[in-house]
């Protein structure tokens, strides 16, 4: 999406997985040019897709969370998130992050060799991201390539044979990258991710409630400090502050689109207490309810 100054969120359904569509079904293939900053809360929130993406951070500097992992990328540093993987992005200042989503099947087809050859061994390797530094020549080489794409999408008409040509070139890269690390994703990694995903669909679905951790942990018949372990280990917080923080943002969500008094949003989104409520929403947004609904309102 282009740079301006509205905000904008990530729609995802209730395992996190992104609603919107990247590309289409015959050429599964997305360039975007954004701004962290121009996000709501300054974060592209949880979200995860089976398409593949590559980031590039042209100016400013993020917070890049993947997986279990955090770590902050700044200007001149690339990345490689692979599929299916959890993650989020966000930053205190302008980030300006080009990046492209595609289907690795626009690559090969996924019966073909190549599919199964050069593809299938990185998305279903242990690596769940690639960090491309400039300083690393192998680094540097799929930066440079990945700016060539970038250059490519901004033609006024736009070469996607070219394009997909240095998709190949890129991946191929990205290949003897990751083949260095070889193995299979643990199977504890992916249990525990499908758990995390059960744990928030049960989230939203009950939210409303009064909901405990165990509550939560039960959902998917683990120890509530296994439950606290998954939702550290991936997205860095709690299953409690993560459901309060989706309560918030519900709230925000009636607060900017219905006529529905404060207290009446305190009691929908599950806060038993709309003074707690409002304390709450003021830590997340820095504004008060009535304050967020004066400039957020849609009519």
């Amino acid at each position: 999406m282009p740079i301006t100054d509205a905000f904008f969120r990530i729609d995802t359904d209730d395992t996190l997985r992104e609603t919107a569509i990247h590309g289409s079904p015959d050429y599964p293939f997305k360039y975007y040019l954004e701004n962290i900053k121009d996000f709501d809360l300054g974060c592209v929130d949880w979200h995860w897709h089976t398409e593949v993406e590559f980031v590039y951070i042209r100016d400013g500097s993020a917070t890049f969370n993947i997986g279990a992992d955090r770590m902050v990328l700044s200007e001149g540093m690339g990345l490689f998130i692979n599929s299916s993987i959890v993650h989020r992005f966000e930053s205190d200042s302008d980030c300006i992050i080009p990046n492209i989503v595609f289907s690795p099947e626009l690559i090969a087809e996924k019966d073909s060799l190549l599919f199964k050859k050069y593809i299938e061994p990185v998305i279903s390797s242990s690596e769940s991201y690639l960090m491309l530094a400039p300083e690393n020549p192998e680094g540097r080489v799929c930066i440079d390539l990945l700016n060539e794409v970038f250059d490519e999408q901004n033609n006024d008409n736009v070469d996607e044979l070219r394009t997909v040509s240095l998709l190949m070139e890129l991946w191929r890269h990205i290949y003897l990258l990751s083949v260095r690390e070889k193995g299979s994703v643990p199977v504890s990694s992916k249990s525990n991710q499908a758990r995390l995903q059960i744990m928030m669909q049960f989230i939203y679905d009950n939210f409303r409630q009064n909901l405990t951790l165990n509550d939560i942990a039960g959902s998917v018949s683990i120890s509530p400090s296994s439950a606290l372990l998954i939702f550290r280990n991936y997205i860095h917080t709690t299953p409690v502050l993560y459901l309060i923080e989706y309560r918030l943002k519900y709230a925000a969500s009636l607060l900017a689109t219905t006529e529905m008094k404060i207290e009446a949003v305190a009691d929908e989104t599950g806060f038993n207490s709309c003074e707690y409520f409002c304390r709450k929403f003021k830590q997340l947004y820095n504004v008060t309810p009535t304050e967020y609904r004066n400039t957020h309102k849609i009519i």
